[in-house]
């Protein structure tokens, strides 16, 4: 019995060396979709400062007849849809590759001539510069920045206490602090 391919949705990201909104969509919002969805989301990389790429990048946007006022970098094609933008990639990316992945998944975009297939992958990208999504907590595991070394008592997480209460410990360990006196005789 031949087994069942895994669904794999394919796309492709138009960007520019140099674009600070494509280091954003780059570097901030896709490493944690594509972590999410690891082999399950193929992702290609086109850099448009040349005449190749640029032209691609207009032939693909025409083939999805988006109007060219509406065409900027990052592009991002998934399917049979454009996404402009690091705001528009992570508000709708993750829905469009499950409905890709439930339905079978999506080839690249189908441009004569054009194997996408070949070209550099995001996934190979972001293990290059070091970039990854955040580590997520621990299950009950504190945020950093919520945590206070109190003497005697040791670590101790805010996140665990009221507002009230962590204003308390706070206040006790700042109980004897010369500064604060000093603006209170102000």
């Amino acid at each position: 019995l031949p087994t069942a391919q895994p669904s794999v949705v394919r796309g492709v990201l138009f960007w520019l060396e140099g674009c600070s909104h494509c280091a954003q969509a780059m570097e901030e919002v896709l490493p944690g979709i594509q972590a999410s969805y690891g082999a399950g989301l193929d992702i290609r990389l086109v850099e448009i400062s040349g005449n190749e790429g640029s032209d691609l990048f207009w032939q693909v946007a025409d083939a999805l007849a988006i109007p060219t006022d509406l065409v900027a970098v990052p592009f991002l094609v998934v399917g049979n849809q454009g996404l402009v933008g690091a705001e528009e990639m992570q508000a709708k990316l993750p829905g469009i590759v499950d409905g890709y992945l439930a339905s079978g998944g999506a080839p690249f975009p189908a441009v004569e001539g054009v194997d996408f297939a070949g070209m550099p992958t995001y996934a190979d990208r972001i293990v290059a510069l070091g970039i990854g999504a955040p580590a997520a907590p621990a299950a009950g595991a504190a945020t950093e920045g919520h945590m206070l070394d109190v003497p005697f008592f040791g670590l101790i997480n805010l996140d665990d206490y009221s507002l009230a209460v962590s204003t308390l410990i706070i206040g006790f360990l700042d109980g004897v602090n010369p500064c604060s006196l000093w603006v209170l005789t102000l």
